[in-house]
């Protein structure tokens, strides 16, 4: 065989190892199972950009818009504040402008009160004289009604001779029983009455301890006269009640 029988048939035979070989990555490709395609971003017409600033240009920016921040926030605090205080004046002034009209109303009632001094003036020594009545006539007694009743009091055939009052006053204090327990006394009247006869005396003597705010009653001597009459003499204490108030206040009364 020729040298170019041979290498025909080499070729041959190679060409044939190498459709064997393509078979079986084939069919090795096939048995494996494909992966799935990965996504990928292609922007189509987008311009190319490239960032060549330095870091440091970067960071000096941050730093520019965190103090532009501060800036506002501090802009912003002082314009607080100062809205605080505009209102605080207004308030102020609103409490001074009340404050001025209500001094300027009170002047005016004072000026309209003034008008009423006189009136006022008269009221107050009226007062000063109703409470001076009060004191001085406080121990102030009715003695004509007492009077009255001592002569009521009297049996027939006696008549009174002699009456002597002693009482109280604002500043002097009446004497009292030195008894204890005895009532307080605040005035007293000594009678001299004529009788026809002792038994009217007697009669006299249990009548006058039983009239209105007697509180005690002394019989004294009993002498017999000359045209055969008795004469008697007797001191009649009064108590408390015998006083007549009619210059104090009467209740409800202003």
């Amino acid at each position: 065989m020729s040298a170019a029988t041979e290498a025909a048939a080499a070729a041959t035979t190679g060409a044939r190892a190498s459709r064997g070989s393509a078979a079986a990555r084939t069919k090795k490709a096939k048995a494996q199972p494909t992966p799935k395609p990965t996504a990928v971003d292609i922007r189509i017409g987008a311009e190319p950009r490239v960032d060549l600033l330095p870091a440091e240009i970067r960071t000096a920016r941050k730093h520019e818009q965190i103090v532009r921040r501060m800036i506002v926030g501090l802009i912003g605090a002082v314009a607080v504040v100062a809205v605080a205080v505009i209102g605080a004046n207004a308030l102020a002034f609103s409490a001074g402008f009340s404050l001025g009209l209500e001094q300027a109303r009170g002047t005016q009632i004072l000026q309209a009160q003034g008008k009423y001094n006189s009136l006022r003036a008269t009221q107050s020594e009226l007062a000063l004289v109703k409470a001076a009545q009060a004191v001085g006539g406080a121990t102030e007694i009715d003695w004509n009604t007492r009077g009255t009743d001592l002569i009521g009091a009297l049996p027939p055939g006696a008549a009174i001779t002699n009456v002597t009052i002693d009482s109280a006053t604002p500043v002097t204090l009446y004497q009292q029983s030195t008894v204890p327990g005895a009532t307080p006394r605040v005035a007293s009247a000594t009678v001299t009455i004529t009788a026809p006869s002792l038994p009217v005396v007697s009669q006299w003597l249990d009548t006058i301890g039983s009239l209105p705010d007697v509180v005690e009653t002394d019989a004294g001597a009993v002498t017999l006269q000359s045209e055969g009459s008795y004469k008697a003499i007797a001191t009649i204490r009064y108590g408390v009640s015998a006083w007549d108030g009619k210059y104090l206040p009467k209740s409800g009364s202003k």
